[in-house]
């Protein structure tokens, strides 16, 4: 015959040890939500230092090219 169980026993220290796992998972869970949020702000950031290089880039090609046609309609 099994013993009957109580539900305010502490059964070989696992109610307790549920406690702490489920609060270890919370913690971990905003930690990760934490990083999450500073990753989108990483990759706006990104995204902004590619634009700039397209268009530093591009400007960078367009002024010796319009310097040479200039020059080559002048001469």
């Amino acid at each position: 015959m099994t013993p009957p169980t109580d539900p305010n026993m502490d059964t070989n220290g696992w109610k307790t040890d549920a406690r702490m796992v489920l609060h270890r998972l919370d913690r971990i869970d905003m930690e990760l939500h934490g990083i999450d949020k500073r990753l989108r702000v990483i990759e706006g950031k990104i995204w902004v230092l590619q634009t700039k290089a397209v268009m530093f880039g591009a400007l960078a090609g367009v002024i010796p090219s319009l310097a040479f046609f200039l020059l080559r309609n002048v001469f």
